[in-house]
């Protein structure tokens, strides 16, 4: 469970072990672990006001909650690869309402030479914020 204060409103989130991926199994494969694809809030505030750097939403269309406060862009999962010409070049951030979108998102478009990072915020944290 979370607790967002500046709302004031709690977010239960009930998990179940994956298949895929089950997490390191010893110290030595936790530091194997490549967690430097993912940036929380204080890089995403650092980069959000940076021109080279892309964020985009990779929600389907009619996904809510709306984000608003800061430039990004809608480029839905499922086409991200077909707008390959439009990311090259940028460091892009991607973003979804759980992170699981965004992180495969990401992982995609680094195997396809894209600076690519994965957003770890809650949507509803990500909605508060605004562009300076």
């Amino acid at each position: 469970m979370t607790y967002n204060a500046l709302n004031n409103q709690f977010l239960t989130i009930n998990y179940q072990p994956g298949k895929e991926h089950q997490g390191p199994k010893t110290f030595e494969a936790l530091q194997q672990e490549r967690y430097d694809f993912s940036c929380g809030l204080p890089t995403f505030r650092e980069w959000m006001n940076d021109e080279e750097v892309l964020m985009v939403d990779v929600r389907e269309p009619d996904e809510k909650p709306e984000v608003e406060g800061f430039k990004h862009r809608k480029i839905p999962l499922g086409i991200l690869t077909e707008k390959l010409s439009e990311l090259q070049g940028h460091k892009v951030v991607l973003f979804c309402k759980t992170g699981v979108r965004s992180e495969k998102g990401a992982a995609m478009l680094r195997e396809l030479g894209v600076d690519a990072y994965h957003l770890m915020i809650d949507i509803e944290v990500l909605r508060s914020i605004k562009q300076d």
